[in-house]
């Protein structure tokens, strides 16, 4: 197999390695959530990632020796790490839709004439599994006990990553075990405040997909450039895969190409970060 196909075979590899299916929209309420799978490769994208780095660096080498190892973890690393990328943001993006259903669960429930703790238990059992399985201790707490101030910090320790909002519920949780203040009202408000959050990161992340394309574009030119050599005549990927002076090349070219990317990808964070 020839160096170009043992790049090409290494991309491959190391997708399918990181790649554990897109995570779904949360399902709705009142509808049983599938049946939760291990993680295949590890619980964390930084191990998954080196993971299928590593993966498609052996695959490279077997096929094409230390110059196809060579090709195949540098496209390894920037697609295994392009990939946890947009799973991560989508993992984030169904937590905080989940929040979204919990919260206003728990106000058509109030608003259905049940007692705060009874209201909570029943919007945390028909919640996406997502906030069902953080907020188990809570739900535990308010249906044994009852117990608001309990219940409310219990809810306050679940809200970490993509379940931040959950923080808001606790907020207005305690002011009205506190006060005795309407809670359904105070739900649906953070129910809305997260759905616009949501709604402006797509909408900023729709304005920055023609940077990120482009970025993604100049990553790939080096690859373009070979092959446009290839069918010139010049040979540079024999040069590349058959001198330890093309090794060096090659090496310093995609260490270079992914400084870049990065680069690239923290400017466009940045302005992402400002639209908002």
């Amino acid at each position: 197999m020839s160096p170009v196909a043992a790049l090409v075979a290494g991309a491959a590899a190391a997708a399918a390695l990181v790649v554990g299916g897109r995570p779904g929209l949360p399902r709705r309420p009142g509808r049983r959530a599938p049946a939760a799978t291990a993680a295949p490769l590890g619980s964390s994208p930084l191990g998954r990632a080196a993971v299928a780095a590593g993966g498609a660096t052996l695959f490279g080498f077997l096929v094409a020796g230390p110059p196809g190892a060579l090709l195949a973890a540098g496209a390894g690393v920037g697609v295994a790490l392009a990939v946890r990328r947009r799973q991560a943001t989508r993992r984030a993006e169904a937590a905080r839709i989940a929040t979204i259903e919990f919260c206003r669960a728990v106000a058509t429930e109030l608003r259905a004439g049940r007692p705060p703790t009874d209201a909570f238990v029943a919007a945390a059992a028909s919640a996406p599994s997502t906030v069902r399985d953080r907020l188990g201790p809570a739900a535990e707490v308010a249906a044994s006990t009852g117990d608001p101030a309990a219940v409310g910090r219990l809810v306050d320790d679940a809200a970490d990553g993509g379940l931040a909002g959950l923080r808001r519920f606790a907020a207005c949780w305690h002011v009205a075990a506190a006060t005795g203040a309407r809670l359904a009202p105070a739900a649906e408000l953070v129910a809305d405040a997260l759905h616009d959050d949501v709604e402006l990161d797509r909408a900023v992340a729709t304005a920055m997909a023609g940077v990120r394309a482009t970025v993604r574009l100049l990553a790939a030119l080096p690859l373009a450039g070979l092959l446009l050599g290839t069918g010139l005549g010049a040979r540079p990927i024999s040069f590349l895969t058959t001198s330890p002076a093309g090794w060096a090349c090659g090496a310093m070219a995609i260490a270079l190409d992914g400084v870049g990317v990065l680069w690239a990808g923290r400017i466009a964070q940045r302005a992402g970060a400002a639209i908002r």
